[in-house]
């Protein structure tokens, strides 16, 4: 076994192998926090221009932000799977204004 003090400081090899895995680690750690972020943008827009009420609204908001990784899905899922009546449609059982 040998440790990175016994080795010959001037084979950085090792150490550039470490760097750029650890660097390329962050990257990613990067990416997927800005895809996140952007889809839990996309599911904000998307609640706000929903036709649900304002306390609805604000709710639906709350649980996207403070369940960051996974509130946009919840909202995605909700919305996907209880939003539509059995027509397909969104807004079959509010009175028209």
């Amino acid at each position: 076994m040998e440790f990175l003090a016994d080795t010959n400081l001037g084979d950085f090899g090792e150490l550039f192998d470490l760097m750029f895995d650890g660097l390329l680690f962050i990257f990613g750690v990067v990416l997927a926090i800005l895809g996140f972020a952007l889809l839990t943008l996309w599911m904000v827009i998307r609640c706000l221009k929903s036709n649900h009420t304002t306390v609805g609204k604000v709710v639906w908001i709350c649980v996207m932000v403070f369940f960051f990784p996974f509130g946009f899905a919840l909202y995605f899922l909700a919305n996907l799977l209880f939003g539509r009546n059995a027509q397909g449609g969104v807004d079959a059982n509010r009175e028209d204004r």
